[in-house]
C-alpha cells in the first residue's frame, strides 16, 4: 500500500513531467528534437516526460536551457516565489534573497518617492518665482 507522502510525491513529479511536455509541445519542437539535444534516444526522452525514469538536476536544467525557461518554472514554482536579485550582504559574506514580490514593491515605492521628489521639486521652483 501506497503511503500519502509517496502518493503526493508522484503527483508533484508527474506535474514537473507535464510541464516539460506542454512547454516543449507550445515551442513546437517534438521529442526527437528534444532527445536529439540532450543526445537521448527518442525512447528514453519519451520515457522522461511519460514519468517512467527519475531525471538527475543537471538533465532537468539541460532541459530547461533547452525550453528557455529556468529550471524552477519546469518545477512549477509560480514566478512571485522565485528568487531575484541575489547580491552580497554587507560583508561580502553569503547572499541576500528577495522574492520577485518583494522587488516589485520596492520598484514601485520608488518610482512612486522619485515622483513625488519631482513634484517636490517643480513646487519649489514655483514658490521661487
Amino acid at each position: 500500500m501506497k503511503k500519502q507522502e509517496d502518493i503526493l510525491h508522484s503527483k508533484q513529479v508527474q506535474k514537473i513531467f507535464q510541464n516539460i511536455r506542454k512547454i516543449r509541445s507550445a515551442k513546437d519542437l517534438s521529442q526527437q528534437n528534444m532527445a536529439d539535444e540532450l543526445e537521448y534516444k527518442k525512447k528514453h526522452y519519451s520515457n522522461i516526460e511519460n514519468g517512467n525514469v527519475d531525471i538527475s538536476i543537471t538533465t532537468l536544467i539541460q532541459i530547461s536551457e533547452i525550453l528557455e525557461v529556468s529550471p524552477a518554472f519546469l518545477l512549477g514554482y509560480p514566478r512571485e516565489q522565485q528568487f531575484f536579485n541575489v547580491i552580497h550582504n554587507q560583508n561580502g559574506e553569503g547572499y541576500c534573497f528577495y522574492y520577485a514580490t518583494e522587488v516589485e514593491q520596492v520598484k514601485q515605492l520608488y518610482e512612486r518617492l522619485l515622483k513625488e521628489k519631482d513634484e517636490m521639486i517643480d513646487l519649489l521652483k514655483k514658490k521661487h518665482k
